[in-house]
């Protein structure tokens, strides 16, 4: 063990105790060993050394290979003791919880996604809908990219993700519009129902890149498994944001373009929690994405 200057000395213990401090949720025993193998990681550092005693200068170069106390304690919690750390509790799988994390996501990125629902209902109207499936498909793609974005943010050219699905997207669209719109003419409950076992389907099949009935069919299965009841209450919210939003006198359209955004958000956020509680119902974003 090389010998130190009391200035490299007070340098690294005051390292390795603001390491402690970092690690101080884990059990002693691990705890003990993180440290035991950063002294190793100096020790060898510095044996590379020819100058003894090891100085400040020496010492702050090591240190600095290391990084901060929190960067090098991650770094080893994951490579070496991840399943001693203890995972933060799940949000719980509530409505509420999809309402809150909705408006949060909506304040951060309010003009692109209120820009994004002004260039997808301009699309969809001048296409008279044959674009409807793809833009609305590449909509949801972009809120479920920006929610798994560290930094939350959502980018306008993700909206016409959906284009590299236009079939699709476009079978998916108009099979279930025409479905739901027949269940709301006979007496509406019919319609809600559909429209509540079909609520992920535009998720599923840009994220998961399902076919048109496979994504139904994991939709209806999706909500079947996590609360019927919940799915269907969020869904006649939704509706009624959506629907009532549009028939405010005189500033109706415009105000569906800020209402947009927001039920988009809860459907992501319902998405996401269950692919979170369930690691198989998520699949990761392709490299090309």
């Amino acid at each position: 063990m090389k010998t130190r200057t009391g200035e490299a000395q007070h340098l690294e213990a005051d390292y390795l105790t603001r390491l402690r401090q970092q690690l101080a949720n884990l059990p002693e025993e691990e705890i003990n060993e993180i440290i035991l193998n950063v002294q190793q990681h100096i020790e060898e550092a510095l044996s590379e050394l020819d100058d003894e005693p090891v100085t400040l200068a020496h010492m702050a170069q090591v240190i600095e290979t290391l990084g901060p106390p929190d960067s090098y304690s991650e770094s080893i919690s994951v490579t070496q003791i991840s399943e001693a750390v203890p995972a933060p509790p799940p949000s719980p799988f509530s409505i509420g919880t999809f309402f809150n994390e909705a408006l949060e996501m909506y304040r951060q990125n309010f003009l692109v996604l209120v820009l994004g629902a002004l260039i997808s209902h301009a699309l969809m109207i001048v296409s008279l809908l044959i674009l409807a499936g793809p833009i609305f498909g590449g909509y949801m793609f972009m809120c479920i990219k920006a929610c798994r974005k560290p930094d939350h943010k959502a980018e306008l050219g993700d909206l016409f993700a959906g284009f590299k699905q236009f079939w699709p997207l476009l079978g998916l669209f108009f099979l279930t519009t025409v479905c739901e719109l027949i269940g709301m003419a006979l007496l509406i409950i019919p319609g809600l129902l559909l429209f509540t076992i079909w609520f992920y389907c535009f998720e599923l099949m840009v994220d998961r890149k399902l076919g048109v009935f496979e994504s139904m069919r994991q939709s209806k299965a999706m909500v079947m498994e996590n609360g019927f009841g919940l799915h269907f209450v969020l869904t006649c919210l939704i509706l009624a944001m959506d629907f009532g939003a549009s028939f405010v006198p005189y500033v109706g359209e415009a105000l569906s373009l800020f209402m947009t955004p927001l039920t988009c958000m809860i459907c992501v956020s319902a998405y996401l929690h269950i692919c979170d509680r369930s690691p198989e119902n998520l699949a990761p974003l392709s490299a090309s994405d």
